[in-house]
């Protein structure tokens, strides 16, 4: 509305919309106009325990996904974009299907395990991931590589590795005892475009499970507040958790350390 339309902002600010920018010269007399926005959601909305983080580069949802978890379950973690590039330094496949090189699911386990968190990895394809779209030979074996290297890894360390579906039952299940789930979808759901993309499980209820997506679309006027505890319906969610022609599912679910657990 016109920002000097007092009336229209009282009777807005009085249903809940708070101040977000103003437009200079939006309407025709040159006045301004004044954005307002308002959280909607079911009442049902589980209670935010989660923080939010908003990626800082293209490539660095897994890495800023990481953070959120990390610091749901420990607020005393690092959360900052020196240590989000730190875990895309320690995560990242090198390559992908065009410019940086996304984030292995058994990669951002290793950077939490090494971190001090419990972690379990649910993949349904045992081969490497991410190489049906990668056309350059070098760029696929680089990739092979780096996975197989996060694997044996993990293996050392013993965290386990699911290599099978993971239902969204269990997903909630883990949820309400505590754990966070890192969940990959396709970017195309979001986005429309046709790429792998980390999100946070925040929450569920009966007929939404609830997301955290680390990335901002800006350039449309959205906030950080758009992308917090997005409700998406459960059918919804499940078709979004396939990406790409092999339908690859994928998820790390984070945790305290059984340790750590037992103090409490």
């Amino acid at each position: 509305m016109r920002d000097d339309n007092e009336s229209a902002i009282r009777l807005y600010r009085n249903a809940g919309y708070a101040p977000l920018g103003r437009i200079k010269g939006y309407y025709e007399d040159g006045a301004h106009a004044m954005r307002m926005e308002k959280t909607v959601a079911p009442p049902n909305r589980p209670k935010r325990r989660v923080p939010y983080y908003e990626q800082t580069l293209e490539f660095t949802c897994g890495p800023a996904a990481l953070l959120m978890a990390m610091a749901a379950i420990r607020p005393d973690s690092d959360v900052s974009r020196r240590e989000e590039l730190t875990l895309w330094r320690e995560s990242t496949l090198i390559f992908m299907t065009s410019g940086h090189g996304g984030c292995d699911p058994c990669g951002l386990a290793l950077a939490a395990h090494k971190r001090g968190f419990g972690a379990r990895v649910y993949v349904n394809i045992p081969d490497d991931l991410f190489l049906d779209s990668v056309r350059s030979p070098q760029k696929r074996e680089v990739m092979r590589l780096v996975q197989r290297d996060f694997r044996d890894a993990l293996a050392e360390r013993g965290v386990e590795i699911h290599t099978r579906l993971i239902k969204l039952k269990e997903l909630t299940d883990l949820v309400e005892r505590g754990a966070v789930p890192l969940v990959l979808v396709s970017g195309y759901r979001f986005f429309r475009q046709k790429t792998p993309h980390w999100v946070v499980m925040t929450g569920c209820d009966a007929s939404y499970i609830y997301i955290h997506d680390p990335y901002v679309r800006r350039r449309l006027g959205m906030t950080a507040a758009d992308s917090m505890d997005i409700a998406v319906p459960r059918r919804d969610f499940e078709r979004m958790t396939r990406y790409g022609k092999a339908k690859l599912q994928a998820a790390l679910v984070l945790s305290a350390p059984a340790d750590r657990k037992r103090k409490r």
